[in-house]
């Protein structure tokens, strides 16, 4: 699956459970500050976590700031399924891939930097 960004430099940043959200969405301010903008910063969201990716969520305000600030946020749909959480209630702007443990592989295998908290 090609993103638009297969040449610029990029990190995927893996939250595999709930409590890593909040750091990971700090640790993308962190990237992009050091980094620069032309860094593109996607951020594979997995497990229970993905809950937090709702628009009720405590974390709203902060997951549509990395939205504008130009991160990638994806969603992982096997973990959408398995929590019973319809993707009509995730936050504008959040895409879902089928699994975000592919992925992140994919990324990888084109050159995305890799950071899992």
């Amino acid at each position: 699956m090609p993103t638009p960004h297969d040449q610029d430099p990029s990190v995927v940043i893996h939250l595999p459970d709930q409590s890593t959200l909040a750091a990971g969405l700090l640790s993308a301010t962190n990237i992009r500050r050091e980094l620069g903008q032309e860094t593109v910063i996607e951020i594979a969201v997995q497990g229970a976590a993905v809950r937090q990716l709702c628009g009720d969520s405590d974390l709203n305000s902060a997951i549509k700031k990395a939205l504008q600030d130009g991160c990638v946020i994806a969603a992982c749909g096997n973990s959408l399924r398995a929590q019973a959480i319809d993707p009509q209630l995730l936050i504008d702007g959040i895409n879902v891939v089928p699994s975000a443990v592919a992925y992140v592989a994919q990324r990888q295998w084109r050159g995305a930097a890799y950071v899992r908290l």
